[in-house]
């Protein structure tokens, strides 16, 4: 069993599991349902306090807010555009946490927590979000 959550750890995965339970039943429109569906497993881990739920959740969200975004302001069908819409604003928490998730993510990969590589893995952490939800809509 794992350790109990903290407060921003349960509003990140309480809300990822809301954005995910809202992208999965979208069509297959740039991968969303099978991000959605990771989503919802790292959300599930975390809130059973496995720390690589939240590492997970981290990118996912990212991930899943990118391939939806153009759904939600696209050509689509309103039930589409609202369940995107929604699944964009419930992974908003999990992005606000991607700095915090830092520590959890190098455990995941096994890298020892000094203070200099946990400043750089939140310095990618971010820096990879930002690319991955950019990358959509400048193109």
């Amino acid at each position: 069993m794992g350790r109990p959550l903290l407060r921003w750890e349960r509003i990140a995965a309480v809300s990822s599991l809301l954005a995910a339970l809202c992208a999965l039943p979208l069509p297959p429109i740039s991968h969303a349902p099978e991000i959605a569906a990771t989503l919802a497993v790292g959300a599930v881990a975390a809130l059973g306090g496995m720390r690589w739920g939240i590492a997970v959740l981290a990118l996912t969200d990212a991930l899943l807010f990118a391939s939806l975004w153009p759904v939600a302001t696209g050509d689509f069908s309103a039930i589409e555009q609202g369940l995107a819409t929604a699944a964009c604003l419930a992974a908003i928490p999990g992005l606000l946490s991607i700095r915090r998730s830092a520590p959890h993510a190098m455990a995941l990969l096994g890298v020892r927590r000094a203070p200099r590589t946990l400043r750089l893995a939140r310095v990618a952490l971010c820096a990879v979000a930002i690319a991955v939800i950019a990358a959509p809509m400048m193109f």
